[in-house]
């Protein structure tokens, strides 16, 4: 195949996922062979050759980043890993908040529940919003699900 490196990548968010095959494989010394949105693919996954490098999101969400590390490692034992992470910028107090906004709590009820006070839940979530450019509690709930922060 070219002398090229054979990436695997493994990352639950298609657009992320979609995007870094695309940076990779625009480059001469590149080449994506596979792209995966969990840990139980890798098992499932029929590659034309052994990866060389697996590119990992350690947040994928049917497993802990240690679990996606070892699946690789039984498949394919001589492939290098690359652990992504997504640093999103929030403190873990709005980390919080955005996990009892995703439940459903209204802004009483998270402030009760953390023993904080109103207007402090209601600049905590301005804040979350505004770092993550979302404008509606239905979007900060979907945020919260849709990157591993809340089961359904």
């Amino acid at each position: 195949m070219d002398n090229k490196i054979q990436i695997l990548v493994i990352d639950a968010d298609h657009l992320l996922r979609d995007g870094l095959c695309a940076l990779l494989n625009s480059g001469p010394e590149f080449q994506v062979i596979g792209a995966v949105g969990s840990t139980a693919a890798i098992v499932r996954t029929a590659l034309p050759v052994a990866p060389d490098i697996a590119i990992v999101d350690i947040a994928v969400p049917d497993a802990a980043g240690v679990e996606s590390i070892t699946t690789l490692r039984n498949r394919w034992p001589h492939v290098r890993v690359l652990v992504l992470t997504f640093v999103d910028g929030l403190s873990e107090r709005e980390r919080d908040v955005m996990r009892r906004i995703a439940q459903g709590q209204r802004t009483r009820e998270i402030a009760h529940a953390l023993s904080l006070s109103h207007k402090t839940v209601e600049k905590y979530r301005s804040n979350l919003m505004r770092k993550l450019g979302l404008k509606t509690a239905t979007a900060v709930a979907a945020y919260a699900i849709s990157h591993g922060y809340l089961e359904i």
